[in-house]
């Protein structure tokens, strides 16, 4: 189990600032303490039961969130991938019809 897609996951799921991952052990936050971990699952009003199932939820199907939580992010890395290089094809399009590209793809 990955700590960094696992708090992706949780994240999706509860508010990023009311927790942290600490290797594979989720730590809900204490507001009124400036948001320190807390050592106590009582202090923090958002250790909930709900919470709590939520990060449950999460650790047993894991392996399956994990696996499309990669999978969409190599899709969305690939589709930025393309994206820069269409643009890039456009910008050598419109240096070449401005004559601003010499015949060795030098800009003048």
């Amino acid at each position: 189990m990955n700590a960094n897609i696992l708090c992706a996951l949780l994240a999706q799921r509860i508010p990023p600032e009311q927790f942290q991952v600490y290797g594979l052990e989720v730590v809900f936050f204490d507001p009124d303490k400036n948001n320190k971990p807390c050592t106590d699952p009582n202090e923090s009003p958002y250790d909930t039961l709900e919470n709590r199932a939520i990060v449950a939820d999460v650790i047993k199907n894991y392996d399956k969130l994990a696996s499309e939580y990669v999978d969409v992010a190599k899709i969305e890395t690939e589709k930025e991938t393309l994206i820069q290089a269409k643009m890039r094809e456009l910008a050598i399009k419109e240096l070449k019809k401005e004559g601003k590209l010499t015949t060795e793809g030098k800009i003048k």
